[in-house]
Order: C-alpha cells, then sequence, then structure tokens
C-alpha cells in the first residue's frame, strides 16, 4: 500500500493536482493541493503499479483479432485471416470443437450426428465443407457445412471404417481418400466424388495393419499412407498411374497413436509413431527419415495432427487425455497450448482450416486484460500509461472499468470508461480493476504494435 501525509495550509479557494514523473516515465507521487476558506489540505500519495508487458500476461485477458503470437512481449492486430483447427473428440462421443489459433480458446460447435469413435476421421475440402467417417465399425460418412454449422448425412462407405483403419484426405481438387479395414473386407481404398456423391474401389495397399492406416495428399499427383501394426511399411500411390509403391521404410513399426500430415513447402510427410514421444519427418526429395523434437508426452489412440501451412503443426496426444500441443517447423520446439474440453480418444481426429469467410485480415483487433483484485474497496485510478508504436493509419485507444463487486473478464458490467491521454474522462474506482486497448488500421499491411500497459491506482 502507499504512503499518504496530509498538511493543513491556510489560502484562497484552490485546488491543484501535481503527478512527480521520474526520467524513466514512470510516476513516483501524485499530490493534490486542495485549498478552500474553511479547510485547506495538501495530500501525496505514492501509487501501486499494475504492469503488463509480456505475452503470458497479454494472453491472460481476453484476445479479439489481436496476436500476441508473432510479436512475442507485443500485441498487434491479427492482419491474417482468421485460421482454425476443427476437432473430433471421438471416445465414442458427438462432441465436435473448434479451436481459434490466435484467441487459443476452444469453442463447442454443433455435435456430430452420431457417437466418434475407432476409425473416425475428418478431412476438409478448402471450400467450406468437412468431411468424417463416425468409425465404430459403420459406413456413416458424413458432411458438415461450415456457413450452415449443419451435418449432412452422404453416401454410406462400401466398407465400414473400424478399430483396425478408417482415414480420409483430401486432394486438393475433386476427391476424398479414404482407407478403411474391418475383419470382413479388409484394407480398402477408396475415393468419394465430391461433386457427385459417389464412392469409387480402387487397388488397395499390400499391407499387414492391425491399428490402423493414416493418409496424406500432396495435392498434386500421390496419396502417402503409414499404415499402423507390426510392419514399417511407408507406401505411396500414384493417382495417374493407379498404382501403389513402397518407400523407404520407416524406422520402426507404428502403433495407436500414429499419425501424418504433408508440408507443402518442405515436400516432407510428419508424423507421429504412436505410443512413443517419436516424431519423425519424411524427405520426399531423398526418401529419408529424421528424427525431430519429441512430443512432450506419449502419444496414444486419438492422436491426431493439422498443419496450418505456415510453419505450426497442432497435435492431439489422445490417450483419454485433454493435451493439445503446437509443433513449430523453424524451431523444432513443441508448445503446450489450451487443454480440449474433454478427453480424446478413438477416433479423435484433427484439421486446419484458414479463413473460411475470405475476410483476408482485418482492420482492428481488440485485447482485455485480466481482472485485477486490489484486495481493497474504493480503490482509486491514477492513471494509464503504456509503450506503443503507431504507424501512419493505425491507433491504439484505451478504456478502464472498475467496481468493489467482483466481475468477469467477458462481463458486459461495469461500464466502460475512455481514457484520454493517460487520464479516464470520468473517476473510475472500485476493488476490481481491468483495462481494454482497441487497435485499429486502415491498412493490412499495417498494425499499431502494444509493448507495455502500466495503471497506477492508491488504494
Amino acid at each position: 500500500m502507499g504512503t499518504k501525509f496530509n498538511y493543513i495550509l491556510s489560502v484562497t479557494t484552490l485546488v491543484l493536482i501535481f503527478i512527480l514523473i521520474n526520467l524513466s516515465g514512470v510516476t513516483e507521487c501524485i499530490y493534490i493541493d486542495q485549498e478552500t476558506p474553511g479547510n485547506n489540505s495538501f495530500t501525496g500519495w505514492t501509487p501501486e503499479i499494475w504492469n503488463q508487458s509480456n505475452q503470458s500476461e497479454f494472453s491472460s485477458g481476453i484476445l479479439l483479432y489481436a496476436d500476441t503470437v508473432s510479436l512475442p512481449g507485443s500485441v498487434r492486430i491479427q492482419c491474417s485471416p482468421d485460421s482454425y483447427v476443427f476437432a473430433l473428440r471421438g471416445d465414442n462421443s458427438e462432441d465436435f470443437w473448434v479451436y481459434n489459433s490466435f484467441s487459443m480458446v476452444w469453442t463447442a460447435v454443433n455435435n456430430s450426428r452420431r457417437p466418434v469413435g475407432a476409425g473416425g476421421a475428418l478431412a476438409y475440402d478448402e471450400s467450406g465443407d468437412m468431411y468424417a467417417f463416425m468409425g465404430n465399425n459403420t459406413d456413416e460418412f458424413w458432411k458438415y457445412n461450415l456457413s450452415r454449422d449443419s451435418w449432412y448425412n452422404l453416401a454410406s462407405s462400401p466398407y465400414n471404417a473400424s478399430f483396425e483403419g478408417g482415414s480420409l484426405a483430401y486432394d486438393g481438387a475433386s476427391l476424398i481418400y479414404a482407407l478403411t479395414n474391418d475383419y470382413l473386407s479388409g484394407v480398402r481404398f477408396l475415393s468419394y466424388e465430391i461433386s457427385g456423391g459417389i464412392w469409387n474401389t480402387l487397388e488397395a495397399p499390400s499391407c499387414n495393419v492391425s491399428f490402423g492406416t493414416l493418409l496424406a495428399c500432396d495435392g498434386d499427383n500421390s496419396v502417402y499412407a503409414f499404415p499402423a501394426g507390426s510392419e514399417t511399411h511407408f507406401l505411396k500411390y500414384n493417382i495417374s498411374a493407379k498404382k501403389w509403391n513402397s518407400l523407404n521404410a520407416t524406422p520402426s513399426p507404428a502403433y495407436h497413436g500414429a499419425a501424418i500430415v504433408y508440408d507443402g513447402d518442405r515436400n516432407s510427410i510428419y508424423a507421429l509413431r504412436g505410443n512413443s514421444t517419436n516424431f519423425l519427418k519424411y524427405d520426399l526429395g531423398n526418401d529419408t527419415w529424421h528424427n525431430l523434437g519429441d512430443t512432450p508426452g506419449i502419444v496414444e489412440a486419438g492422436a491426431s495432427l493439422a498443419y496450418d501451412g505456415n510453419h505450426n503443426i497442432y497435435a492431439f496426444q489422445g490417450g483419454s487425455k485433454t493435451a493439445f500441443w503446437r509443433y513449430n517447423l523453424s524451431s523444432d520446439a513443441w508448445v503446450g497450448l489450451a487443454d480440449t474440453p474433454g478427453p480424446v480418444s478413438y477416433g479423435g481426429s484433427l484439421t486446419f482450416v484458414s479463413d473460411p469467410e475470405g475476410k483476408g485480415g482485418h482492420f482492428s483487433g481488440i485485447v482485455s486484460s485480466k481482472v485485477l483484485d486490489t484486495e481493497n474497496n474504493g480503490t482509486m485510478f491514477n492513471g494509464l500509461f503504456r509503450d506503443e508504436t503507431l504507424e501512419a493509419d493505425t491507433g491504439i485507444n484505451f478504456e478502464i472499468r472498475a467496481n468493489d463487486t467482483i466481475f468477469l473478464k467477458n462481463a458486459s458490467t461495469p461500464a466502460w470508461t475512455a481514457v484520454v491521454g493517460s487520464s479516464s474522462v470520468t473517476p473510475v474506482s472500485g476493488r476490481y480493476m481491468q483495462w481494454r486497448a482497441s487497435l485499429t488500421t486502415t491498412n493490412f499491411s499495417k498494425s499499431p504494435l502494444l509493448q507495455e500497459v502500466r495503471v497506477y491506482y492508491t488504494i
């Protein structure tokens, strides 16, 4: 708590406010000289300081089209398009979620129409529709439309997706490729014509599969298959030749939790081996496997991968756990992200969606702080100072609010009060305090940068 002192004076009516700031821009003390004919006083405060200046602190509040990731330690407008990871939880549930890669928050969306279990899979066609196997040894095949937030039942698969296999991959043009496996039919390779809604049975790969086979397309002329079982096969299907070929074998067999994604920029396949922390890269140019940084935990059934096309791979851990990670290709490093809303197991599946509404970017972003508990009713807001970088056509506006009654960081009340310069336009006081910054630009190529916020208050 700051130090407070009073002096009684005898002068004419006058109110003066002085703020002493040192050479570093830090407020050392605030003085109020209040002089009336009946009572004259001189009061001084050394204020408390609430400082926020790093990624963790800025991200502890609410971010709306505000980016704390690309320049750690700063907040900028999310000038890139919205990007999301959509997910089926599996585990015989209907749960369907979406993760916003900028706000870093999971949200429940319209649940699948059937419980998703072993053999469940998800693929996005880059045009607003996702395709899904429900697994659980069924032939059910569904479509989810983003704009309508609705599921549609499609023509059933000729074969069941089950514990032994269920995988989907979009070819980048007009087809969804699928691998299925069950006790009766064995391994089957299919294509689904999106425009006509027709299934075609293709030549199946020759391999022994016990725990499913994972697919990835390169968007050109190849489909890659990563069988999980007792063998180390890695296969490529030539679309034009309609033929499978064996590639360099994996360093060790894949198991439950195996997953793969394709990266066109590096012409590589990235793979989780399953039932381990092994994470691998297959270089298509020279037909070689490379060990990468281990995952933060052992991946198990329900693990899945999704690539954002911009150096980041997202991953479920699976194994009835809620862990969700991101791997950066440039730094070869994993980081933990917000846990999923529920445990992920058999049938868990991820797919990445960028700019679903075709916006291209945003002209504004908002960062709201967490709610500070000053631990004293009637705490007075004294001033807000910030470090910022403003280019032409950009700006940052601040607001403050406080109340003696606790409120959530996303609550509609108490009302916000504008901050002009460093002061609120009307007095603000309360035990619980929160600030909000609105970042604006008129040019997608430019964004203001907010590096630090310092709120001064007296108890």
